[in-house]
């Protein structure tokens, strides 16, 4: 059982210390020493050689061998010992026995303390004391001897006032400087140590020594509480059990595998580094970094006890998992932004191609009215260039290219009209239910793209229930913080949001398929059975209203969809209206300006028009297009102009155009829904817009709308 510090025997050395204190005499302070240190526990008998005078506490034992200490100055060099005199030869040094101490400070040596132990685990346990208790003989019998100094001096000082009186003030001066320097000194080495203390126990991090042999934890500091919440007698309780019972069983294996091998391999002064989870007294798990050291070595060297810092990381682990998180948000947003930048290019691109082939089927069809076959034949061709106008508009509304219109949208009135429509469609084994609590069911959007959200998130559920179950629309109003906003892969604002619900009970779905689900023409369903665009225009269009979207799903536990709408704040509503229709036979000879860089779609829009009765220009880059719109004789009475072109755009060439003659109409024409740019035009006076692929008849009733030609009222 490990021996423990007597309080009583510490007070008794305290006492001798103090008692040293104010013995003024160097021979009865070093003798009183001797026979308080001789009944201490573990020392049998001692002996001071103190400025070349030996004192002692046994005859026999020590006065023969300490009469020659200093005369066998051969003596090997690892039995030397200094003394005041220089170096000479201790002959208790090597004897397992005896301990030979010197009596120094950090100045001068003035001898050395020979200590004949009867119990080491005793005496060992009391030995820092011990050794402190001999320092402060030493620092004593050195300001004694500095005390003799200043006496001779001030002696001295006062034989050379008779002679000397001019000089007495600096030398008295000169004195008093002395003694304030020692007397600094004193108190700058207290002020030290009180210093260092106060720093051990205000550290925020663990200071600690660890014994590897016995498993348990010599030493701490107050850190130990603020960090795991325990006390430091409640660690030393714990005893060898310390790390079984806090540290992770997870990092407890990494320890024992590969940290215990570090201390046996690591040389001194070598830092050894570690991290592990370590619980706290509240039952929380704390991520720690330690910075260790061998701190004692064992006679064999074998590493005994370490000393170290452990510093709390949870919160620099936490951050470093929200930095990954955010990291990966960051990836899916930019990776959906390129994806979506693409497939908008290409639903684009596909629609001008579109445009071509349905401009001159319908050409076709013009041409061959009056063959059935034939017209049987356009009819299809058409019909299916229709659902790929479809396909596009879909790729569209993801790349956030399709947002029509922006006005008050009652979204329990949408969800209404949407189980409306699934209660007549779905199978009837799957159950439809609302729970709509939202007291603010308004938000500002596009009443269309709002129903093919809920309508593509409806029959999503519904596939995933192929043997019926419980679909259930469910809306309420949240406020989002910006925790939330910030970890959500949309960039979205702190407010009010609407949040609207789809969930279902169905066969759910594993990660992979959740992170992939928003992407175009991914799909789960079996080939034909889908084109992987639904949820795809979802993405697009929720975000289009400047909102968000989640997934909650586990395979066999069902699908929980959620969008959150940003709640009021009306925007200004601009509405294309379809025009009237018009039975439209003449152009009745008016100039048309048709501005698109395909040569295809201004042969066939130029063709449409010029059998009906215009008069036709065409130009194929922007900066053509303003040059022909400047010279036409007659002046152009109406400009078709394409918004994606080299040299000038769209929107440059309408408003070069403008400035020439701001009453001529224009007719806008893209491969993209109306956006942003489109509604700019058409608040800035753009007639209209016409969405790329048209159909023949489309055209014409546009560009009468705005020509108002009406054959009707003409006849």
């Amino acid at each position: 059982m490990e021996k423990e510090l007597d309080s009583t025997i510490l007070g008794k050395l305290l006492l001798i210390q103090s008692t040293l204190h104010v013995m003024p005499d160097e021979e009865k302070r070093t003798s009183f020493l001797i026979q308080g240190l001789s009944r201490f526990p573990g020392i049998d008998a001692t002996a001071f050689c103190v400025n070349g005078k030996c004192y002692y506490s046994d005859a026999d034992r020590f006065e023969k061998r300490l009469r020659n200490c200093e005369k066998c100055s051969d003596a090997p060099a690892e039995n030397r010992v200094e003394h005041n005199a220089g170096k000479g030869y201790c002959p208790f040094t090597g004897e397992r026995e005896y301990r030979c101490l010197g009596i120094r400070t950090s100045s001068s040596v003035y001898g050395c303390c020979v200590i004949h132990i009867s119990d080491e685990s005793a005496f060992l346990l009391y030995m820092p004391f011990i050794e402190n208790t001999i320092n402060l003989l030493a620092l004593l019998t050195e300001n004694r001897m500095q005390h003799f100094v200043l006496e001779s001096n001030r002696e001295a000082l006062e034989k050379e006032v008779e002679r000397r009186t001019v000089e007495l003030t600096e030398e008295v001066v000169e004195r008093k400087k002395t003694e304030l320097l020692l007397r600094a000194r004193e108190e700058e080495l207290s002020e030290r140590n009180r210093f260092i203390e106060t720093i051990i126990n205000l550290n925020p991090d663990i200071l600690y020594i660890y014994d590897i042999v016995e498993r348990k934890n010599v030493y701490s500091n107050d850190g130990v509480e603020r960090v795991l919440g325990y006390s430091t007698q409640e660690v030393r309780d714990m005893g060898d059990q310390l790390i079984g019972l806090l540290m992770h069983s997870d990092d407890f294996q990494r320890y024992l595998q590969n940290t215990l091998k570090r201390y046996i391999t690591a040389a001194d002064g070598e830092i050894i580094n570690h991290q592990y989870r370590m619980q706290h007294k509240d039952g929380n798990w704390r991520w720690l970094s330690s910075r260790e050291v061998i701190y004692k070595r064992l006679i064999d060297g074998a590493p005994h006890q370490i000393l170290g810092v452990i510093h709390d990381i949870t919160d620099i682990k936490r951050a470093e998992e929200m930095l990954i998180e955010s990291q990966d948000r960051i990836r899916q947003i930019e990776k959906m932004q390129a994806i979506g930048q693409l497939a908008g290019g290409i639903a684009h691109d596909f629609n001008n191609q579109l445009a071509g082939v349905v401009g001159y089927v319908d050409l076709l069809r013009e041409s061959f009215i009056e063959n059935p076959q034939i017209v049987n034949y356009t009819d299809k061709i058409l019909q299916t260039t229709g659902r790929a106008a479809d396909l596009t508009a879909q790729l569209l509304a993801f790349a956030r290219k399709g947002k029509y219109l922006a006005t008050a949208v009652d979204m329990h009135r949408i969800i209404g009209e949407v189980v409306g429509i699934l209660q007549r469609t779905v199978d009837k084994k799957i159950t439809l239910s609302s729970r709509l609590e939202a007291e603010r069911p308004v938000v500002s959007g596009d009443p269309t793209q709002l129903q093919n959200i809920l309508m593509n998130l409806a029959l999503n559920a519904r596939d995933a229930m192929p043997d019926g179950g419980r679909m259930v629309f469910e809306t309420v109003n949240e406020q989002l913080d910006s925790g939330f906003c910030d970890n959500i892969a949309f960039e979205i604002h702190p407010g009010e949001y609407l949040k609207v619900a789809v969930s279902d009970n169905g066969s759910g779905m594993s990660d992979e398929t959740r992170k992939k689900i928003f992407e175009p023409f991914f799909t789960t369903k079996q080939q034909g059975k889908g084109t992987g665009m639904g949820l795809a225009s979802v993405y697009g269009a929720v975000k289009n209203h400047n909102g968000a979207i989640t997934v909650q799903s586990a395979p066999g536990e069902g699908s929980v969809m959620t969008v959150y709408l940003p709640v009021g704040g009306i925007l200004e509503t601009v509405v294309v209206e379809s025009p009237e229709r018009y039975t439209y036979t003449s152009g009745g000879g008016v100039t048309v300006l048709v501005v698109d860089d395909e040569e295809y779609l201004l042969e066939i829009a130029g063709s449409v028009l010029q059998r009906n009765g215009y008069s036709i220009l065409v130009a194929n880059n922007g900066k053509e297009a303003i040059e022909v719109f400047t010279k036409a004789e007659p002046p152009v009475g109406l400009v078709l102009l394409d918004m994606i072109m080299p040299d000038k755009n769209g929107k440059e060439v309408f408003f070069e155009i403008r400035k020439q003659n701001p009453e001529v109409p224009v007719l806008i024409s893209s491969g993209y829904a109306i956006n942003d740019e489109v509604r700019e035009l058409i608040k800035s006076g753009a007639g209209g817009f016409i969405q790329k692929p048209f159909r023949s008849e489309e055209l014409l009733s546009r560009v009468a709308a705005l020509l108002k030609v009406n054959t009707t009222e003409k006849q």
